[in-house]
């Protein structure tokens, strides 16, 4: 298995789960009106969306940031 700085760190996994990611993705995401303001198709439609592609983004930040 490939070393991964976010998945192999329960420090950070636990924050990721205990904080409140909800409002922070409602606030970052200008409450989900990404597709009708010309943000693009991929937009995430809701709360879950938003934290479903932080944490798809943070797997592959991981993956690039484990030294050799």
């Amino acid at each position: 298995m490939t070393a991964n700085f976010f998945t192999d760190n329960e420090d950070i996994l636990f924050l990721f789960d205990y904080f409140d990611l909800g409002e922070l993705a409602r606030l970052q995401e200008d409450g989900f009106k990404g597709k009708n303001n010309n943000r693009g198709e991929c937009a995430p439609e809701d709360e879950a969306d938003a934290i479903d592609n932080y944490r798809r983004i943070l797997q592959i930040v991981g993956d690039v940031s484990v030294a050799p």
